[in-house]
């Protein structure tokens, strides 16, 4: 019974690499495996033995997955083996490991996105966990703790990544130049975070970055270069920060005037030294007034003159 079993598992299997579609639910027990729109996505949840994860992917040899979603598990590491399903997507949500993978990557792996939510690695998140994933565009990283933005980071990252979101990493320092090398990047969001510094020298100039967001830190200053030598920014958003004053050269430099730009939630300050803002056309900043008293909650873009009693 057990070698009828076996071998319908086989010619099973055989059919769905050829396909493209699941193998059996037998093979991939207890996780699931569904399609979308022409992705593989392979879903194991609850997972407190990383053995069972071997048994899965030994089952499932030859078998091609397009996304990894390991969920509410925890386990030392994700066995090396399922890098070779020909995995681009992995996702790890609401669980705990000591490592990404038991073994080394090998470099020839085709992940090209990385997304970790809410994950406990013990003893911290380093950055030579994602080293070997040469082709990785796009890092997700939110509630996992980050000692920072570093020379680990700038050493062992791929320089392609095009999408950085960091959100509750806890991250307070950023390296001067730390993506001076990251040429590609177009989306930056470090949200929420504790960082207090922003600088113009943290990114490449020029750069290809289209949205920079940085909501819900501690930054008090904004840069006058901030945004300078950035070509193809769409969107800037620093709300939820602690910045007073908003700087009349930033807006100097500003080649597009379309931009949107997001600060709020901030303790503005719209005294005469704001009264440059008027000569702005088609303003599109978004935040409110925090003083002087008379002016507290009304939004940037409804100034008039007779809002500044200046002498």
């Amino acid at each position: 019974m057990w070698i009828i079993t076996a071998a319908v598992l086989i010619i099973a299997l055989f059919e769905y690499s050829v396909a493209g579609s699941c193998p059996p639910e037998l093979a991939t027990r207890p996780c699931k495996c569904k399609v979308e729109d022409n992705v593989v996505v392979l879903i194991c949840a609850n997972i407190t033995d990383e053995t069972v994860l071997e048994g899965v992917g030994r089952r499932t040899a030859g078998a091609i997955f397009d996304t990894f979603i390991l969920r509410n598990s925890r386990i030392k590491s994700i066995p090396v083996s399922f890098s070779h399903h020909n995995l681009t997507t992995l996702q790890i949500e609401d669980s705990s490991l000591e490592s990404l993978f038991d073994l080394s990557l090998c470099a020839s792996n085709a992940i090209t996105t990385i997304s970790l939510l809410n994950v406990n690695f013990e003893g911290g998140f380093k950055w030579n966990e994602v080293k070997p994933s040469k082709k990785l565009r796009s890092l997700v990283i939110v509630r996992v703790t980050i000692s920072g933005l570093d020379y680990d980071f700038k050493n062992d990252v791929s320089k392609d990544l095009e999408y950085l979101l960091l959100n509750e990493t806890k991250i307070e320092k950023i390296d001067d130049d730390i993506f001076r090398e990251f040429t590609k990047l177009v989306v930056v969001k470090i949200n929420y975070s504790g960082l207090k510094t922003l600088k113009r020298s943290y990114f490449p100039s020029p750069c290809e970055i289209s949205v920079l967001e940085l909501n819900g830190n501690q930054i008090a200053i904004l840069p006058d270069d901030i945004i300078e030598y950035m070509p193809h920014l769409k969107a800037f958003e620093v709300s939820n920060n602690e910045i007073s004053e908003i700087p009349q050269t930033m807006f100097s430099i500003l080649k597009h005037p379309l931009i949107s730009i997001k600060i709020e939630g901030n303790p503005l300050n719209c005294g005469c030294n704001l009264r440059w803002i008027l000569s702005i056309e088609k303003l599109n900043v978004y935040g409110n007034c925090e003083t002087p008293a008379r002016l507290k909650g009304k939004p940037l873009q409804n100034l008039t003159t007779a809002d500044f009693i200046c002498h």
